[in-house]
């Protein structure tokens, strides 16, 4: 069998020893079984699945420091995954959106497996004051400028007034899954969140929000462009949570993080399709998200928002048709705080050391 050599990391940046071992070529990519599984343990993570490598850093996220529920090893549908761990992402070229019109390159990067989850968001507000963002954090390394900003802070509440914001953000409230003591919830991918807290959380669990092109790229598979993140099989309740019906209100219903488990992408990523829409660096100026993609794109993310415009979603929330599954599908909500809903989750990426 022959081999697929892997596209070339195009990075200025040193990389270091460990994640230059993972950029040697392997095997194609192949379909996620059911029964494969995350070893999740703080110092060692080895898992080798569809032509990634998931690994959990030698310390754990902030997030998952105390191993609590939704932050342990018992996350996906045979609940025996790290719920915090982290797949390495190759860098390359490939057409946004599927669309020729929209080239974009990347650099490699790490993308965490799972959805942020109300057990890892918890440890975030458990934390408050002290792990608000301080200028700068959460930055890409290679756009100055992209980190957080001091003008944002007045859109960080105090702990009571963004769990009230969580639990009043629109379809009525009846989706909510945040609780406010740890239960059974706490697997359950975060929401109603704002723009604004889903940056700070992923800056003080060492990460950062990916950029548009990044999740776009890890949804399509690279260069192989795919129409879902598993391939071209239609959605079905093993790939993606979607629970669409002409009564959606009184039968949908949300699954805990990786609870599809033929639905992984490429590098093995989790709920790209269904579960929670989930914010991404990018913002616009326009409510029509097609218009003003940057082109060309190498290591790029949209800032032609202001304080009137909009911030970019990914993903199409579960109460959406399987016609929304597509890798194509980008949202936008308002720049302000009160632009949020239950449906607004968010997962983080990791820079290449």
């Amino acid at each position: 069998m022959s081999l697929t050599m892997r596209p070339s990391v195009r990075s200025n940046s040193p990389i270091s020893s460990a994640d230059r071992q993972q950029l040697l070529p392997r095997p194609p990519p192949c379909s996620l079984p059911e029964s494969a599984g995350i070893v999740g343990v703080v110092s060692l993570t080895l898992f080798v699945a569809c032509g990634g490598h998931v690994e959990a850093v030698s310390s754990a996220p902030a997030s998952c420091a105390n191993r609590t529920l939704g932050a342990d090893t018992s996350c996906g549908a045979g609940k025996d995954k790290d719920c915090c761990a982290s797949v390495l992402i190759e860098g390359g070229t490939y057409n946004r959106l599927n669309d020729a019109r929209y080239p974009a390159t990347v650099s490699a990067f790490r993308m965490d497996v799972f959805e942020v989850t109300n057990g890892r968001f918890r440890a975030f507000l458990d934390a408050l004051p002290g792990s608000r963002p301080k200028v700068g954090d959460g930055a890409h390394p290679k756009v100055a400028g992209s980190g957080w900003q001091a003008s944002w802070d007045k859109f960080l509440k105090a702990r009571k007034e963004i769990e009230l914001g969580m639990a009043a953000g629109g379809l009525d409230g009846k989706f909510l899954t945040w609780t406010g003591v740890p239960g059974s919830n706490e697997f359950m991918p975060v929401g109603g969140l704002s723009w604004y807290e889903a940056f700070a959380f992923c800056a003080w669990d060492g990460g950062r929000l990916p950029t548009d092109a990044e999740w776009n790229y890890v949804a399509v598979g690279g260069s192989e462009q795919r129409k879902y993140p598993w391939g071209s099989e239609p959605p079905d309740p093993t790939r993606a949570t979607l629970t669409y019906t002409p009564a959606f209100k009184e039968t949908g219903h949300l699954t805990p993080v990786g609870s599809a488990p033929r639905g992984a992408s490429r590098w093995g990523v989790f709920d790209m399709a269904g579960s929670r829409r989930e914010f991404v660096r990018d913002g616009s100026a326009t409510t029509t998200p097609d218009i003003g993609i940057p082109v060309p794109c190498t290591d790029c993310f949209r800032r032609d928002n202001t304080e009137t415009g909009h911030w970019i979603q990914r993903n199409f929330h579960w109460v959406a048709g399987p016609e929304y599954a597509n890798v194509g599908e980008r949202l936008m909500l308002t720049y302000e705080e009160p632009g949020r809903s239950t449906a607004d989750g968010v997962r983080c990426v990791r820079d290449v050391r």
